[in-house]
């Protein structure tokens, strides 16, 4: 069972006021009719029943239609916990099948009282329990009047994203059956509803969830999913008429955002070429993982300094290589022969032969 009342609010001066009023004239044609009868035993009885006896009489005795207008008299005054637990205290005289029953006529109590929970409900913050209460009370949104479906899309609708694929699976139940391939509710439920406005109500929850919830929703493919469900409606869940203009207002909408698309490219701002190119890697940065930082290179390290500190392998002065001349084999060769003289040179026949030639180079000098 539901407990309505988790915050009890007091009730204003003024309907406490108007309550006792009623309460008052009640009262009053029960004490003229006991204190109108023929003994004086009947009459002393009048006289000494006490007030709380009364008014426990009378109260065992308040219709629904009056604890209906209790009940919307705490909603327009903001007791939204007595105006819950009034609209329950409704649908809690009838049984469940009664209660169903009612609630396909759009001008019944059991309506009214739907209502009145309904917006208490949302005023408490609490819609997630009114499919609950719809499926205690009355079996289900599906039982109810299109007008009471209705209000329940539109303040589940209201909750976000999760309120409105609720609210897009109790109207697409409602209108076509759904899934599990039951009838749809204007053909259940026109013959008990004594309004006539069954119908429009249908043809609200049929527009709300393929314009509002389809076509105009953030979803691409939203236009064709309305389209597509509006083509494939069962035959009598709908007035004749309706299915071709919402289909006709599904196009409107889609034809729309194609042209707001189309105008949003035309009147982009034309960048020069550097920002183009930054605002493209501005792009890719935020659509792309960041790159891996890149490990520094080491500096290049002079000649010399490689080959006194061993960083540089085959690194000789003057930019020379091993294995390339002079450092190669032809190179060894001269350098061994240049040696080779040096040394002839040096000795005791190399000391004469230099002497000789520099006394020949004096004899000429002197000639």
């Amino acid at each position: 069972m539901m407990n309505i009342n988790k915050h009890h609010k007091k009730p204003s001066k003024t309907l406490c006021a108007r309550r006792l009023q009623r309460m008052s004239t009640q009262v009053a044609p029960m004490r003229r009719t006991a204190s109108c009868g023929g003994t004086a035993k009947g009459k002393a009885a009048a006289q000494a029943t006490p007030i709380a006896t009364a008014v426990t009489a009378t109260g065992a005795e308040i219709s629904p239609e009056v604890m209906l207008d209790d009940a919307e008299c705490y909603l327009v005054c903001g007791c939204f916990d007595d105006a819950a637990d009034a609209a329950v205290k409704v649908l809690r005289s009838l049984s469940v099948t009664a209660a169903a029953k009612e609630a396909a006529d759009g001008g019944s109590l059991v309506t009214c009282a739907l209502f009145v929970l309904l917006q208490a409900l949302d005023r408490m913050m609490r819609v997630k329990d009114a499919e609950k209460a719809l499926e205690q009370f009355v079996g289900g949104a599906d039982c109810c009047h299109s007008s009471v479906a209705l209000l329940l899309a539109t303040l589940l609708a209201a909750q976000g994203k999760p309120g409105r694929e609720a609210a897009s699976e109790l109207l697409d139940a409602y209108v076509t059956g759904g899934s599990k391939g039951e009838e749809p509710a204007l053909r259940r439920l026109a013959a008990a509803d004594s309004t006539n406005t069954m119908a429009e109500g249908a043809s609200k929850c049929a527009r709300m969830y393929a314009v509002e919830l389809l076509a105009k929703s953030d979803v691409s493919g939203g236009s064709k999913a309305a389209t597509a469900w509006l083509k494939a409606m069962p035959e009598g869940a709908l007035p004749r008429g309706i299915t071709d203009a919402l289909l006709k207002e599904v196009m409107t909408v889609e034809l729309a955002q194609t042209r707001a698309e189309a105008e949003l490219a035309r009147t982009a701002p034309i960048l020069p070429v550097p920002q183009r190119l930054k605002a493209v890697q501005q792009q890719q940065s935020h659509t792309s993982p960041a790159p891996a930082p890149q490990q520094a290179m080491p500096e290049a390290v002079p000649a010399p300094v490689a080959q006194c500190s061993g960083a540089a392998e085959n690194a000789l002065p003057y930019g020379f290589r091993w294995g390339e001349w002079p450092l190669d084999s032809q190179g060894a060769l001269a350098a061994g022969a240049g040696c080779i003289a040096v040394i002839a040179l040096l000795s005791r026949g190399g000391q004469a032969t230099l002497g000789a030639v520099g006394r020949s180079v004096t004899d000429l000098g002197r000639a």
